[in-house]
């Protein structure tokens, strides 16, 4: 399983993250994730075409959870160089291609099951959930970095096999930025929309 579509599995998983109150973070996340699963695995969802599916799970994300945290702490310090124009158009276009990226990936799949091994509190304001996923005769191990927020636990990285989709990503965005602009940037974004094919890397 490719990084953006981890990433869009994580996406659906807290698609319904505000709708309640819970007593731990995770719980909260347990409940997401098997909320989010009955959603996009129903038989009204199944009738619906990639887009309407892309539409649907992107307005419930919107509606709970904001993604641009994890998308701006990826391109990190690069954050800075763009207007914010630019900064807006670039988090549209990144979600976007996450929300295709998962949708083209799942669907055919039979559901996920998804299992919570432990917790770890790394301070006060921190912790890491790890979980198995499994899928496809496949296990794959999804660590959830959460902190706490004034608005509550929020999403600041996920480790998908050893891997963090933040470092992953970040470092591609230095390299651009080191050569490239914002709006270069951007154009690469819509040209990979366009295509409607990702790979392991957005390859920026």
């Amino acid at each position: 399983m490719n990084l953006l579509r981890m990433i869009g599995f994580f996406f659906l998983a807290v698609a319904s993250a505000g709708a309640a109150q819970f007593t731990t973070p995770e719980l909260q996340l347990q409940a997401t994730v098997n909320a989010a699963l009955d959603a996009f695995y129903s038989e009204s969802s199944a009738l619906l075409s990639a887009d309407q599916k892309q539409a649907k799970v992107l307005q419930v994300i919107e509606s709970n959870y904001d993604m641009t945290i994890l998308i701006r702490r990826a391109i990190g310090r690069n954050w800075g160089q763009m207007s914010p124009l630019e900064q807006g158009r670039t988090v549209d276009l990144i979600k976007q291609l996450v929300m295709k990226t998962y949708v083209d990936g799942f669907n055919g799949a039979n559901r996920p099951e998804v299992s919570f091994t432990k917790t770890v509190e790394l301070s006060d304001k921190r912790i890491e959930v790890a979980s198995v996923v499994h899928l496809e005769g496949q296990a794959l191990h999804v660590v959830y970095r959460l902190g706490r927020t004034r608005s509550g636990w929020q999403m600041y990285d996920i480790v998908a096999e050893g891997i963090s989709i933040v470092a992953n990503y970040r470092q591609q965005f230095d390299d651009h930025f080191r050569r490239g602009t914002a709006a270069e940037l951007i154009q690469k974004l819509e040209e990979l929309l366009k295509e409607g094919t990702l790979h392991e890397t957005i390859t920026i």
